[in-house]
Formats: C-alpha cells, sequence, structure tokens
C-alpha cells in the first residue's frame, strides 16, 4: 500500500466527497487528507475501520491473557474442563426435576 499515492488536501476533499468516497469503498486504501502542507487526517472506510477495531481488541485480549498467565493466574486445561462439565450436570439435573 503505498500512501504517498493516497494523498489530498483539505479544499480537494471538500469539493470531492463523492469520488473519495467511492475510491474508499472500491480500493479500501486509507486517504491522507493535509491541510496547510501538513498531514491532518486519515479517512478509512467503515469495514476496514471495524475490521482494525476488532483485531486491536483481540490484541488487547491476548496481553491482557499473557500478563495474567505471567501473574500466575490461570487454570489447567483439564481443570476448566471439569468444573464445566460438573455445572452441565446440576443444569440438567435442574432441568429434569422441573419435568
Amino acid at each position: 500500500m503505498k500512501l504517498d499515492q493516497n494523498i489530498r488536501s483539505e479544499s480537494y476533499l471538500r469539493t470531492n466527497v463523492s469520488e473519495i468516497l467511492d475510491r474508499l469503498k472500491e480500493t479500501r486504501t486509507p486517504i491522507i487528507i493535509t491541510r496547510d502542507g501538513e498531514a491532518a487526517a486519515i479517512l478509512q472506510d467503515v469495514e476496514t475501520f471495524e475490521r482494525t477495531r476488532q483485531a486491536l481488541f483481540m490484541l488487547k485480549i491476548i496481553a491482557l491473557s499473557e500478563a495474567e498467565i505471567k501473574k500466575g493466574n490461570y487454570s489447567k486445561h483439564d481443570d476448566v474442563m471439569k468444573r464445566i462439565e460438573t455445572k452441565l450436570n446440576a443444569m440438567r439435573e435442574d432441568n429434569e426435576q422441573k419435568v
């Protein structure tokens, strides 16, 4: 992705909004908007923005999980499966008693 090909001025944005929106949707490539020759903002299509947010959210979860593991705050797989099985059995028994 070559961002230098997707640089547009603020005045270009004002006069070509439709063309820019079409380009964003078609190429999924962000467009840098400049003001007084300096980068001022980046425009991005909604789908790419949402995918980026989801990816960052997953990375945050991974980082938090790694921190918890380093602290020793984790459970072994077999222990977790036993707790789940116990809870499922309790739910089944409750449902059988209600019938």
